[in-house]
């Protein structure tokens, strides 16, 4: 419902952010985790808590299906869940709608399928260095399932926090390494399985995956089927 009041913690902000600036290049995604709660005057109020960084180069949407599905395992732990998803494209001109983006489309769907009150998230960069509000654009399910723009609400402490994260250079220090490896581990087995049925075709295009997550100290993993193939 487009009327809910939408915030985000610092952290979660400036994780979208440093994602971004690292990989400036390419487009990148990731996963908004948070909760829906009611205000004492009965508005509903959404808090978007954290970001799990994903990908940062060309998406692949079986890769993406995976990721949601164990992030929302973990989340079971800590009471909160997905509520949607952010998409920030190398051409800033596409994050002004989620019909710029193919995947946003795909992404959308599966969100109002399976999430209430689902989010995306689009970011214009191009607006960061002039501390503009407006510099994420937002996108919630309503009432028919269909996915309208949203106002969310950035705090002079998002800004301030994320500023001192820029001058820090602390460009990896808020990724989740472990949902990243385990993502990665099943990217491996997969990887492995096309090594094992002979498909050179396959094979090929499957050696791109170690682009898709930045998990440098794990490459070698990849080197070494690059040699034992068949």
């Amino acid at each position: 419902m487009t009327g809910t009041e939408i915030t985000i913690d610092n952290i979660a902000y400036a994780k979208i952010f440093m994602h971004a600036l690292k990989n400036s290049y390419n487009d990148v995604c990731g996963i908004l985790i948070g909760k829906y709660y009611n205000s004492e005057n009965e508005t509903k109020k959404c808090i978007i808590s954290n970001t799990i960084p994903l990908f940062h180069t060309h998406i692949l949407f079986a890769f993406l299906s995976l990721a949601f599905t164990m992030i929302e395992k973990n989340c079971k732990e800590s009471g909160e869940r997905i509520i949607g998803y952010y998409h920030i494209s190398a051409d800033d001109s596409k994050n002004d709608n989620i019909s710029n983006i193919k995947i946003c489309d795909v992404i959308s769907d599966t969100l109002i399928k399976n999430y209430n009150d689902a989010l995306i998230c689009l970011v214009k960069i191009s607006k960061l260095k002039d501390d503009e509000d407006n510099c994420i654009k937002t996108f919630m399910q309503d009432g028919n399932g269909k996915l309208k723009n949203a106002k969310i609400t950035i705090s002079n402490k998002n800004k301030e926090f994320l500023r001192k994260s820029i001058s820090n250079h602390e460009y990896d220090i808020y990724y989740n390494y472990f949902l990243r490896i385990q993502l990665y581990v099943y990217m491996f087995k997969f990887y492995k399985y096309l090594i094992k049925i002979n498909n050179l075709y396959i094979y090929n295009f499957v050696c791109r995956i170690k682009q898709f997550i930045y998990l440098p100290y794990f490459s070698p993993l990849f080197q070494i089927f690059e040699y034992t193939r068949f």
